[in-house]
């Protein structure tokens, strides 16, 4: 059983960082420095007496003259909030707000929409291509089988390889990490490998963070790997007609989705299923698929262990809902 996801990779930790400058002091003046002249408490009292206001008055109308800076200042916040709100922008942020009660809140599309809509507690981007996976079970071309989910570890596992694998999307750009029995699990708490797709090797983390080629001594003859992770595009085309629609949607890097910005709709091609699937994402329903040979559609839902398609109701029949045949 493999430990703690590594949230690390040995792509990205190969990389250089740098501190971004020294942490010098506060530099603001010097301690002491300077000529002053003496106080004089005569003068004090000249100025309070000549001034127009007792002192009490004075002090209140301080008091009264920040509250009111202070207001101006969340005026100001708040109406450059609403003009970023209703500013039209090519980038899609989608978020929500979960309650303490586990009902979802309303999901604000700035850019495309001034709209609210309820979907489930997970955000938009969770389930996006390249950062979740949304079944409980995946297929893997490499060995020609499904491999489900195991709730236990929280990985996919395959029974003949004695593999656990997982999609790590802590990265940039998301990378699949396996975990073997008889490799991995020589190496204590850490173990998980990864495939460096351009040097065509095995990685391993043999401790935290850090990631050194597989020994040569290890025979790597019966382990496989995942393909580079999908971002949902259709065969690698950057736009495709939805006949639905009867025009063209773009594909939108920044979100691995195509968009079609009439509908407020979302969708990407899901490659890990058996056969390929389109999954939608509606402002009014969260993520939605279409059963082309049954005719019937499908909303994600969450539960503990995972995630779930329920089955819309039959009488369900939304004219702002279309779709494109899978293959």
């Amino acid at each position: 059983m493999p430990s703690d996801h590594s949230s690390s990779s040995h792509s990205s930790s190969s990389s250089d960082y740098s501190s971004g400058g020294s942490n010098s002091g506060f530099s603001g003046g010097s301690s002491g420095g300077g000529d002053h002249e003496s106080y004089n408490d005569n003068d004090s009292i000249d100025i309070n007496n000549q001034s127009i206001f007792p002192f009490h008055i004075q002090g209140i109308l301080w008091f009264v003259g920040i509250i009111a800076l202070f207001v101006v200042i969340l005026l100001k916040v708040n109406i450059k909030d609403e003009l970023n709100k209703s500013s039209n922008t090519d980038n899609v942020v989608i978020y929500e707000t979960v309650n303490d009660t586990g009902n979802s809140g309303p999901v604000n599309t700035a850019g495309t929409t001034t709209g609210t809509a309820y979907v489930s507690t997970r955000s938009f981007k969770k389930y996006s291509p390249g950062y979740g996976i949304v079944h409980d079970h995946i297929y893997v071309p490499e060995i020609g089988r499904e491999c489900t989910y195991d709730a236990n570890s929280d990985n996919y596992y395959d029974k003949d390889t004695d593999c656990y694998f997982w999609l790590n999307n802590n990265v940039t750009p998301p990378i699949w990490q396996y975990w073997y029995q008889g490799i991995s699990s020589d190496y204590g708490d850490y173990g998980w490998m990864e495939y460096d797709y351009d040097k065509q090797c095995w990685f391993i983390e043999t401790e935290k963070g850090k990631w050194e080629e597989l020994p040569s001594y290890y025979n790597t003859d019966k382990l496989w790997h995942m393909d580079k992770p999908t971002q949902g595009r259709y065969y690698g085309q950057d736009s495709i007609y939805v006949p639905a629609l009867g025009r063209e949607c773009p594909y939108k890097e920044y979100i691995s989705c195509y968009v079609d910005e009439e509908t407020h709709t979302y969708f990407y091609y899901n490659t890990y299923l058996r056969p390929a699937q389109w999954l939608y994402w509606y402002e009014d329903y969260g993520w939605l698929m279409y059963d082309s040979q049954n005719a019937k559609w499908y909303r994600l839902d969450e539960y503990l262990s995972g995630v779930k398609w329920v089955e819309m109701p039959s009488d369900w029949n939304d004219p702002k809902v279309w779709h494109l045949d899978s293959n």
